[in-house]
């Protein structure tokens, strides 16, 4: 959870990171910069969220008490939350790939391909972050 909580924080510094680079070389599908700015609250949310889970296990195994119904929501939960940042950033990235092929203009070119490679990245990411809450799902299901 903590490797998913830290990768999160890096996704939302590279998101901002890129907003001016974005804003200058918008993609056509795109109109403005309202589809970023919420996926970097979604992905603040989902941090919070993250840690939160942490701090509600912590407190938890202190007191002995079974968790495991609640952290199997909260789990689905975080899972849903992965396979929605999933579904945006491959938009984001079919609305970008066309530019980085073109001839028109070379600097929107370079630009377009520096954000697919990071969006790629980041998608690659949360794929794997998903995974990952599969697997823990599926232990603490096991051992139930």
């Amino acid at each position: 959870m903590r490797k998913i909580s830290i990768e999160s924080a890096m996704h939302n510094y590279i998101l901002t990171m890129l907003k001016p680079l974005i804003h200058e070389c918008p993609p056509k599908n795109v109109l403005d910069i309202e589809t970023l700015v919420s996926l970097q609250g979604n992905i603040e949310e989902a941090i919070t969220h993250t840690k939160s889970l942490i701090d509600f296990m912590d407190s938890m195994v202190k007191t002995n008490n079974d968790i495991t119904s609640s952290v199997v929501d909260k789990l689905t939960e975080l899972e849903n939350y992965e396979e929605s940042a999933v579904k945006i950033y491959s938009f984001l990235l079919r609305s970008y790939l066309p530019i980085t092929s073109t001839r028109v203009d070379s600097k929107y070119r370079v630009s377009s391909k520096l954000i697919v490679k990071l969006l790629k990245s980041i998608s690659d990411d949360e794929k794997h972050h998903n995974e990952l809450l599969q697997s823990v799902r599926e232990l603490i299901m096991e051992r139930k």
